[in-house]
């Protein structure tokens, strides 16, 4: 249990320290580089973290795949497993990277419509967005590695100083009135030196070896197997956590994306947060599903999701009471136009997508990515087919209602593993109830 507490502690400090830190930071980057200015930055942030998850939609096939292994003490197939992700990571890099650059321009046109002086800034700004998903394609590698390992600590620590680096460095070139370009490229530099630094580490836990991309067919089509459901599962939980901040951007400018990426960038951390402290159940779940069967899961999986449904309430209640006058204490109000409902409705959305976090890690624990993959794509999907005509209704607003309507779909993710866990418990029943008496137990 100590290990399991420490593993959450670190995936909360992990991903906390992003938006908590970009959230101290944004005074400082709003009076430095301006309302539109910070727009530019946040729908670069906002690139660089889309591109990176679904360039690293693999990253969970590697970790269920190295699990498994490890029940079985298989270290070949961990080691071409490392490589095989390696090889796939750094080709879908490339390839988003590349589509980034391409699209950079017409990307900028739209952001900077009502600043056209802009333009070209933001241009720059996307081509580096674009060539920092590779960076943190190559280091969820070495994340997921070691969370199958279930030694979260090596790999999360490096992550979390990285990005509280980035974020403190970004704002103090602020301060210097350097330009948005200077701020993107010391913060890719500080992104390729982490994953150096992570990759290295990686290199001395398992073996150097692993470092060199390889494409092995067995282990490929493996990964694939299972890593292509997860990668869609990645692409739908992109769209709803980053997507909504680049429509945003492209439809309304990025004076309007300051102001709501601000309150999305409060109300984000449930859905992360939650799943970083519970992320720990994912090798756990699977590595006790490969020895013990399937039934061995529902215990754990019960307990966990009691324990999400406290830390979820335990994030939104406040929030929803006093996190309108927190923001507008902190970046105000009146300069960023912040509506009264905006807040309340972001908390809500990730709220109903923080609780079917469990639902999903006992999924892929169990091998059904597809089915969680396609529940969390349709729920997503339903975001970006009602944002548009909600968006023309009610501005802002309407991209939050979007976000609650998938969230609430994305619990449907109960409903097929109950059903597994349901139909394994009666052919367990069944077998039992069909099979001879044992002689001399009744007699």
């Amino acid at each position: 249990m100590r290990t399991h507490l420490i593993n959450a502690w670190y995936g909360v400090v992990d991903y906390a320290a992003y938006p908590v830190i970009m959230l101290l930071t944004a005074p400082i980057l709003i009076r430095h580089l301006g309302v539109s200015g910070y727009g530019i930055f946040a729908f670069g942030m906002s690139i660089a973290n889309t591109g990176g998850i679904i360039a690293s939609g693999f990253g969970d096939a590697n970790t269920q795949k190295i699990s498994v292994a490890r029940a079985a003490h298989d270290i070949p197939v961990i080691r071409a497993t490392i490589q095989c992700t390696l090889g796939i990571h750094l080709a879908v890099g490339i390839a988003i990277s590349a589509l980034g650059v391409a699209l950079a321009p017409w990307l900028s046109s739209k952001v900077t419509s009502a600043q056209p002086w802009n333009r070209y800034t933001c241009t720059d700004v996307v081509v580096i967005s674009s060539l920092l998903v590779l960076t943190r394609t190559l280091e969820t590698v070495a994340v997921s590695t070691q969370r199958a390992f279930q030694s979260y600590g090596n790999a999360l620590t490096i992550s979390a100083i990285v990005r509280v680096l980035t974020l403190v460095f970004a704002a103090a070139l602020s301060t210097r009135r350097s330009s948005l370009q200077n701020i993107f490229l010391t913060m890719i530099s500080l992104s390729f030196a982490g994953t150096l630094l992570q990759l290295f580490r990686l290199g001395r836990r398992t073996s150097l070896v692993c470092l060199i991309p390889s494409f092995h067919a067995p282990q490929i089509r493996s990964l694939l197997a299972f890593g292509g459901f997860t990668w869609l599962q990645a692409l739908g939980g992109v769209i709803f956590s980053q997507a909504d901040r680049l429509l945003i951007g492209l439809w309304m400018g990025s004076a309007a994306l300051t102001a709501y990426s601000l309150a999305a960038q409060v109300a984000q951390p449930i859905v992360g947060i939650t799943a970083a402290a519970m992320h720990f159940m994912f090798p756990y779940l699977a590595h006790q599903a490969a020895q013990r069967g399937v039934l061995a899961v529902v215990r754990p999986a019960k307990r966990a999701f009691w324990a999400s449904l406290g830390l979820i309430a335990i994030q939104s209640v406040p929030l929803i009471l006093f996190g309108n006058r927190i923001l507008a204490a902190w970046i105000g109000r009146t300069e960023l136009a912040l509506s009264t409902l905006l807040l309340p409705l972001l908390v809500i959305a990730s709220a109903f997508a923080a609780l079917s976090v469990t639902g999903n890690y006992a999924l892929l624990a169990l091998g059904r990515a597809r089915v969680s993959s396609w529940v969390i794509l349709g729920s997503s999907s339903l975001m970006l087919t009602v944002a548009r005509p909600l968006i023309s209704k009610w501005g802002t607003e309407g991209m939050a209602i979007a976000r609650m309507a998938a969230g609430l779909a994305m619990l449907l993710v109960y409903l097929p593993l109950w059903k597994q866990l349901q139909d394994r418990r009666d052919c367990v029943i069944s077998v039992i109830a069909s099979s001879p008496p044992i002689q001399g137990v009744l007699d």
